[in-house]
């Protein structure tokens, strides 16, 4: 099987599960949602002695203060690792800069419906701030990737002008 075919599976694969995981967290009901986020903002807190040292009750304030932040953060982080993976895998059919920006397009219309999705989960809403953040990590991932093919196209080269010397 040529090298292509085989990053082509292996880069839909990962794009499907990362738009399994994004489903499943976006299909939690705000409960679950809440205890998630501040879980993990918890888990980041716990490396400060100042927290530690804490009550419970400013840990929890603490940790509140926190969860807007967090969870832009956790939606930017997971559509740049999508919008990366997406324009890797569409530059796989298509090296220009078309085929990158068509990834970010389809991470679009993913994050448009996941909100639309969340609209319909208990306590859920569809927020258009979600989509904007969630369309600019796409933009920044799709653009390492490009970033990324560009270096190492740059690099292939200079290698093969260099041995031809």
């Amino acid at each position: 099987m040529p090298k292509r075919k085989i990053l082509r599976a292996v880069l839909a694969a990962l794009l499907l599960l990362e738009l399994a995981a994004i489903f499943q967290l976006s299909h939690e009901p705000a409960a679950q949602s809440d205890l998630t986020s501040a879980a993990f903002t918890s888990q980041m807190l716990a490396a400060d002695s100042d927290y530690l040292a804490a009550s419970q009750a400013e840990r929890d304030a603490r940790v509140q203060s926190m969860q807007k932040g967090v969870r832009t953060l956790a939606h930017l982080s997971e559509y740049i690792l999508l919008g990366l993976t997406a324009a890797a895998f569409a530059l796989t059919f298509d090296r220009s800069l078309r085929g990158a920006l068509l990834a970010v397009g389809g991470c679009v219309l993913w994050a448009v419906g996941d909100e639309i999705h969340q609209y319909f989960v208990p306590g859920r809403s569809c927020q258009l701030a979600d989509v904007a953040v969630d369309s600019f990590g796409a933009l920044l991932g799709a653009a390492i990737a490009w970033g990324l093919l560009r270096l190492g196209t740059a690099v292939l080269k200079k290698r093969k002008d260099d041995s031809h010397e």
